[in-house]
């Protein structure tokens, strides 16, 4: 997604449930269920459907909706709207002092991938993003904040510079190991997601000297 040559598929599928009539969803939730051989609730989001997708199947499913749904080319949309960063920013912000982690290559469920795709989605990510801006990677970051399985996880460490993998869970406890760590969910309010951000860091801090 860096310098704005793809949209990511979830936020695909967001994007044409934005730009439709109920009518034409309906049409796509009947492709849907005709490529698939599977009923869905059509009252259900584009997003909520995709649930249930395998992911080897994402990026295609969503892409065929894309262009079914008739909303304009994803390039022109790639073009205006310009939702990630540019090498340019990267490098900017690695210049400034920060680091930078992965995410995966293609935001899949993590849990949902065999060791073949956790070399494709997360190893080579892992590497790729290294090399691209002379870099070490030492976090990821899961998609969803859904984690793998203990045996791929165990499997990324031995195979990657990366110490952190980080999930999404809220928790006033956080293991001492950085391959068990959790981030701070920020999808909630404004006011809610702040408070969050400011005050788990701190209890984290302070929680040994109360327990004592």
């Amino acid at each position: 997604m860096i310098d704005n040559k793809d949209l990511m598929w979830r936020n695909k599928l967001i994007v044409i449930e934005n730009s439709i009539t109920p009518k034409k969803k309906q049409e796509l939730v009947h492709i849907l269920e005709e490529i698939l051989k599977t009923k869905f609730d059509a009252s259900s989001s584009l997003v909520k459907i995709s649930d249930s997708w395998n992911m080897a199947q994402k990026d295609e499913l969503a892409n065929i909706l894309w262009q079914e749904a008739n909303i304009g080319s994803l390039e022109g949309y790639l073009e205006k709207n310009k939702p990630y960063v540019t090498k340019e920013q990267v490098f900017e912000m690695l210049e400034n002092g920060q680091e930078i982690g992965s995410h995966t290559k293609t935001h899949p469920y993590c849990n949902k991938l065999s060791k073949e795709e956790i070399d494709k989605e997360i190893i080579n990510s892992i590497k790729n993003l290294s090399k691209i801006f002379n870099t070490k990677i030492e976090s990821f970051s899961y998609p969803f904040g859904v984690r793998a399985k203990k045996e791929h996880e165990e499997y990324i460490i031995k195979k990657s510079a990366v110490k952190a993998l980080l999930g999404i869970k809220d928790t006033f406890s956080n293991s001492y190991n950085p391959a068990l760590w959790e981030r701070v969910d920020l999808e909630y309010s404004y006011k809610k997601s702040i408070a969050y951000f400011y005050f788990i860091p701190i209890y984290n801090k302070i929680k040994p000297y109360v327990k004592g």
